[in-house]
């Protein structure tokens, strides 16, 4: 969601303010890159010991506790998070009361790494079979 905005208002904002003037959207084709590339490129996720480190561009960061870790399941929730991808993960944190969106490429690897630092982990919607998650 954050990342379509950015994309997409650079480039429409010039054609509001200046509708017929072809420069305003030559100005928001130049913006939209610098704007995305940023989100695209540095987007990640590591474990570090036991904390899962998320990092969205410049702007999110956030640490979890994977002792703290209660529950992993799939999800298509469109809602804003530091996830590239429509195809996510769900991580609940924090005796459920927080939770984070992630799209990491390898989701089944992924989950096996949480699973390992914390077993009490639930999981659903992510098996070993590679088919169960595309």
């Amino acid at each position: 969601m954050i990342l379509s905005a950015a994309i997409v208002l650079p480039i429409l904002l010039p054609l509001v303010i200046t509708p017929f003037d072809p420069n305003g959207l030559i100005v928001g084709l130049i913006i939209a890159p610098v704007i995305a590339i940023p989100f695209l490129l540095g987007t990640h996720y590591r474990i570090q010991g036991h904390v899962l480190e998320i990092r969205c561009a410049f702007i999110i960061r956030i640490d979890v506790d994977i002792l703290r870790i209660t529950s992993v399941s799939k999800t298509r929730n469109p809602i804003s998070a530091p996830a590239l991808s429509l195809d996510r993960i769900e991580i609940v944190y924090g005796n459920g009361l927080r939770y984070v969106i992630v799209s990491p490429k390898d989701k089944v690897g992924f989950v096996q790494s949480l699973k390992a630092i914390n077993h009490q982990i639930t999981v659903s919607g992510v098996s070993n079979e590679a088919s169960s998650i595309l």
